[in-house]
């Protein structure tokens, strides 16, 4: 069957018979590109890491040994049906974060004005919904250690992580529920429920844990390539912890009707999902397309590489789980890449990825050479030609 309609720029039943495209990925890269994904498909998957450990999510985990839910988060804000009065109610809430530099009893008391339903962003929320929400913040705040920092704090990720606690620390049961809430036109999950963080080593041997040292947001950017990642326990150093991927994850990788590796962070948002136990396998089960999109912008994490040896990690990874004896076209088969070439730091090696049966597709993904950004527009319409 013919999915998409290159005349059209649509599915034959767009939006709510598209297809069922599954992201890799994490963080912001993807956030611009959803509400150009909605106008075409409502069945897109987006499977993002849960390793984050920056910023609130980093006192969430810290205090309630949680996997990250920030960059969940962002990606049901990102996907929710807006035309709806009850979600454009519910979007402010869920977005507003307590600010950083006021005094910590002020940031107390509009906490508590939220606890109490006095907030004014509760007030036009339908009343089951802010019933729920508060509850769920309520938990958050009987079982806040007398350390926990609200300055910077994500209403939404208090309420999620309220909602987490209080719902047998089953994270997709939760992210079941607000997308039903938020009406989000597609699945988003973690690729694993497990508790786990990042670690990478460079190639002058340091290792570093935690995806906030690695992004080169929060801390200085990395000087040393990244050689090798993988999962450990706790926000130090340990032995590999392998994780399991959530069931709901497996089955929608099975389902795909086309995977895309995105463009982001190389290593904390993309590599760091095909870490997890079952991913390489299930992927290679499914037939259909798996698309890489490399970065156009400067990434920190990739340090080095150039894009043929970002699939060939990717591949690496994958091969952890789905055995050696996979064809590396079982588990990418395509990449796309700007017309221009002239965004890839590293470059490109197209002539090495084509002798490894990869269809290299140069297309125009950038609309503005000098700024070198991805235009959602343009991505969405490549990616889906691909069906």
């Amino acid at each position: 069957m013919a999915w998409y309609n290159e005349a059209s720029g649509h599915y034959p039943n767009a939006p709510a018979g598209g297809a069922k495209v599954l992201f890799f990925s994490g963080g912001s890269a993807l956030h611009d590109a959803c509400s150009e994904l909605t106008r075409h498909t409502h069945r897109s998957m987006h499977v993002i890491t849960p390793f984050d450990s920056g910023g609130s999510s980093a006192e969430l985990r810290k205090a309630f040994a949680m996997p990250a839910v920030g960059d969940l988060r962002n990606r049901l804000l990102a996907l929710a049906d807006t035309t709806c009065p009850a979600v454009s109610a519910l979007l402010p809430l869920l977005e507003y974060r307590l600010e950083r530099d006021v005094p910590l009893e002020l940031l107390r008391e509009v906490f508590q004005s939220m606890l109490q339903g006095r907030h004014p962003l509760l007030q036009p929320v339908p009343e089951a919904i802010r019933q729920n929400v508060r509850s769920h913040l309520t938990v958050v705040a009987d079982r806040m250690p007398q350390w926990f920092d609200l300055r910077g704090a994500s209403i939404g990720n208090l309420a999620l992580a309220g909602a987490y606690l209080s719902n047998g620390r089953r994270l997709n049961r939760v992210l079941a529920t607000y997308s039903h809430w938020l009406r989000v036109r597609g699945i988003v999950l973690p690729v694993t429920e497990q508790c786990r963080h990042l670690a990478v080593r460079l190639a002058d041997g340091t290792c570093v844990v935690g995806q906030h040292r690695i992004t080169g947001k929060e801390t200085p950017p990395l000087k040393q390539p990244i050689t090798d990642l993988w999962l450990v326990n706790g926000p130090t150093l340990g032995p590999v912890s392998e994780a399991s991927a959530c069931d709901e994850a497996l089955r929608c990788i099975e389902q795909a009707d086309l995977v895309c590796y995105s463009f982001g962070s190389f290593h904390s948002s993309l590599a760091a999902n095909l870490l997890v136990s079952g991913v390489g396998k299930a992927l290679a089960r499914n037939p259909c397309p798996k698309v890489f999109v490399p970065n156009t912008l400067p990434d920190s994490e990739s340090l080095g590489l150039d894009v043929v040896q970002q699939v060939e990690r990717l591949v690496a990874i994958l091969r952890r789980d789905a055995g050696r004896q996979v064809r590396v076209t079982q588990l990418v088969d395509t990449v796309l890449i700007d017309s221009s070439e002239k965004n890839y730091p590293n470059g490109v090696g197209a002539g090495s990825m084509r002798r490894m049966g990869l269809d290299v597709v140069p297309c125009p993904l950038v609309e503005d050479a000098a700024r070198g950004q991805i235009d959602p527009e343009r991505f969405v319409r490549m990616l889906l030609s691909r069906l």
